[in-house]
């Protein structure tokens, strides 16, 4: 039965919980549903959980697959929050993108005072599935409607072995340990951001929160200018137990506050956030945020203790990072213009100064450029960087919380939390970094299209293979 989703009252929060089902989290989708249950939820307070297959799915003729609606209300009669399946007019839930068309009309119907979109995945790639399946006694690997924003793409583009169409899906033959169409990964993540804009394009969310690993968080804080004020990422390795999204929710829906002058600062935050664009209003706007982002990292710590781990969590404000063009470009063009110079210094920085994130090549671009512009000492190296560092640091970064094996092993610097893919190991099949978009043709993320990033670490890449090529021939050997 289709379900009216106009709300009756005004709606001071709304959170949208997009969850990629991998099948493994089913514990702790049902430990956080249960946390929610004493929290008296307010009425002014609309919380979606958008929960769909799109990522690990079994063969769809056995298991079926598609988006699921749920929302969160209190329930008067056994005094508790519960959940219930909602169905959306103009919602095909078998389709891919049908996330797309149930966030736009949550979002827009609601008209909330504040709004959070949180992503919920096991892995980093968002729309892959990397689950043995089988299909007349093949392995396949699945991926849910492969039909982007701009329509089908050239399937002859994502070089991809044995790839054909099935019911809304892409069906790719693959090996028992990997997958043979890495493109097809990037599906997903490519078209949240852009599909998303057509959603946030009158007010964009106040918050994006991704619990998902390996995150590009100087693409994505691009990438979402459009969608999102606040951005809220793992850059390493996530929990698949998430963060603690039953104390976010009870923060915002104001029953946290124990104390009388506890209350006293809520109710005047409150009253204070609905002050129309006025300087107190956007004094306690940022206040509130920051508290909030303070709340997460508490949360999570308490779930998941980050010492001696090699995890980290970064905070950061996007409604200037459209300006990144403009200050990434030149450091690229000076890299690219003194490739014999800068290059070998690149591949010398991060073999012996530094230290990506594990299991993939994501390097902290303030302290890598910052390393660079130090051994290459060129006043205009120095003033690009400056610039760029200086920016990112003043405007855009809000707050981090470092495990201390991750940040003991990249000094003199530390980790300042904004990751940048810098590809220095070319043994590797580059393509199969589950969050890469880059050295492809097919969906390119903004940040890509828009600077010059992608075009460096081409050029870096070709001189890296360059010079390996002289090295065999001569040693002779290939």
């Amino acid at each position: 039965m289709k379900v009216n989703i106009t709300p009756t009252a005004k709606t001071e929060w709304l959170v949208i919980f997009l969850v990629l089902d991998t099948g493994e989290m089913d514990s702790y989708l049902s430990d956080f549903f249960d946390g929610l249950k004493a929290t008296k939820l307010r009425k002014t307070h609309r919380i979606y959980f958008l929960k769909d297959s799109i990522q690990r799915i079994k063969n769809p003729r056995i298991v079926p697959f598609g988006l699921e609606l749920s929302e969160f209300f209190f329930n008067e009669e056994t005094g508790e929050t519960d959940r219930r399946r909602v169905d959306i007019d103009g919602v095909d839930v078998n389709d891919g993108m049908a996330w797309l068309e149930a966030t736009r009309q949550i979002y827009t119907l609601s008209n909330a005072m504040f709004s959070a979109l949180i992503t919920w995945s096991h892995g980093s790639g968002l729309g892959i599935g990397n689950q043995l399946v089988k299909i007349h006694e093949r392995e396949f690997n699945l991926v849910r409607s492969f039909k982007g924003r701009y329509g089908y793409p050239d399937i002859g583009k994502l070089t991809c072995t044995g790839l054909e169409e099935f019911e809304n899906a892409l069906r790719i033959k693959r090996d028992p340990s990997k997958v043979n169409c890495p493109a097809v990964e990037q599906l997903f993540i490519s078209e949240i951001g852009k599909g998303l804009e057509d959603v946030t394009g009158r007010k964009r969310f106040d918050m994006m929160i991704m619990c998902n690993c390996r995150n590009h968080v100087i693409d994505n804080s691009y990438n979402l200018n459009k969608v999102t004020e606040y951005y809220f990422a793992a850059l390493a390795g996530v929990q698949i137990v998430g963060y603690d999204f039953a104390g976010f929710v009870d923060y915002i829906n104001g029953t946290s506050p124990k104390t009388f002058i506890q209350r006293a600062v809520h109710i005047l935050t409150r009253y204070f956030l609905q002050a129309g664009n006025s300087p107190l209003r956007k004094f306690f706007y940022r206040a509130y945020f920051r508290k909030i982002i303070r709340q997460l990292f508490a949360g999570y710590k308490k779930l998941v203790p980050l010492q001696q781990r090699g995890e980290a969590l970064v905070a950061t404000k996007l409604d200037r990072t459209a300006q990144f063009p403009g200050l990434i470009d030149p450091i690229c063009n000076y890299f690219m213009k003194n490739r014999d110079t800068v290059y070998p210094v690149i591949i010398k920085v991060i073999k012996e100064k530094v230290r990506s994130l594990p299991g993939v090549e994501l390097y902290d671009a303030i302290t890598v450029f910052r390393l660079i512009a130090a051994e290459i000492r060129s006043r205009e190296l120095d003033r690009y960087t400056n610039r760029f560092v200086g920016f990112i640091l003043r405007n855009v970064f809000v707050d981090k919380m470092v495990g201390e094996d991750l940040l003991n092993k990249n000094p003199p610097y530390g980790i300042n939390c904004f990751t940048l893919y810098i590809p220095t190991d070319l043994t590797q099949d580059l393509l199969q970094a589950l969050e890469c978009q880059y050295l492809q043709e097919y969906l390119r993320s903004p940040f890509v299209v828009d600077t010059k990033w992608d075009d460096f670490m081409r050029d870096f890449i070709e001189w890296q293979k360059q010079q390996q090529g002289q090295k065999t021939e001569k040693t002779g050997f290939s």
